[in-house]
């Protein structure tokens, strides 16, 4: 059961649930004529949000009163946009910096102040599926306030996706090195095949998420996969001998700039997905 703690405004309150927590309700006229102590109507609940600790909370709060509805409503519609067309799996959480972040854009762009990415090339091909949630939201801009952004602000956006996903504000702080390291490991793979991968296609995403779960584990936010049968790599190996000799060179270049030993068994997936991309566009083309 729900309580509310303090009504905002009819569509906004705070309650506490059964164990004490605090959790912040959306929904229209959920707090019409709600005083302390008063049970939550949950039928009325639209979005809930379930901040951290009192800082969030507070900032939260204090977003909500500042900033107009249609930012949540179009933040709220591009998350279920993003989860169901993209196959993000974003939290609710992601929704306070992006209302943040679209409200600030929208009075930017007003103003006559564009931005530019100094990343959007790699954002484009690494981050593909944020990349293309941000510029849905552009999209949902200009309808919703007539405001119309470039491909620019799009890949700003994306940061957001990729930062929720990531979670924990360490991981959010290395995230312009994760980029980089991401990148140069790419032109590897590019440059020894000599190709282009194709950010849109099924085989390079999942060759894209593999190496970022690399450089996850690089920077020592992610366990290493299980152990590989020796037998295993050798035949694979053997198999692929141009992949394999691509996995070589992108784990000398680690261990040369990153001192990152890339063992046996991260060499061996990594393989595995350089020679099913490869393979792929090769027959493509």
């Amino acid at each position: 059961m729900l309580k509310v703690q303090k009504s905002f405004n009819n569509n906004l309150i705070l309650a506490v649930d059964d164990a004490g927590s605090e959790v912040i309700l959306k929904g229209r006229g959920i707090g019409f004529h709600k005083r302390r102590g008063d049970q939550v109507d949950e039928d009325l609940v639209e979005a809930t949000y379930r901040p951290e600790n009192e800082n969030e909370s507070s900032r939260f709060l204090q977003l909500f009163s500042s900033i107009p509805d249609d930012y949540w409503t179009i933040a709220e519609e591009l998350l279920a946009w993003a989860r169901e067309k993209q196959g993000l799996k974003l939290s609710q959480k992601v929704i306070l910096p992006l209302c943040d972040h679209l409200a600030g854009a929208v009075e930017r762009y007003r103003s006559g102040v564009y931005l530019k990415n100094p990343m959007l090339w790699d954002i484009q091909r690494l981050y593909h599926r944020e990349y293309c949630t941000g510029l849905q939201a552009l999209e949902l801009v200009k309808e919703h306030f007539g405001v119309e952004m470039d491909e620019n602000e799009a890949g700003f956006l994306a940061y957001h996706f990729v930062n929720d996903q990531l979670g924990g504000q360490e991981q959010k702080q290395d995230l312009s090195l994760m980029t980089t390291l991401l990148s140069e490991v790419v032109d590897i793979i590019q440059q020894s095949f000599q190709l282009t991968l194709d950010p849109g296609d099924y085989n390079t995403q999942r060759l894209f998420i593999h190496v970022r779960f690399l450089v996850q584990r690089i920077l020592g936010f992610q366990q290493r996969q299980p152990e590989v049968e020796e037998d295993w790599y050798d035949q694979f190996a053997a198999k692929y001998p141009r992949s394999h000799r691509c996995v070589l060179r992108i784990a000398q270049h680690l261990e040369d700039y990153y001192h990152y030993c890339l063992d046996r068994d991260e060499q061996f997936y990594l393989l595995i997905h350089i020679a099913q991309v490869t393979r792929v566009n090769h027959r493509k083309n």
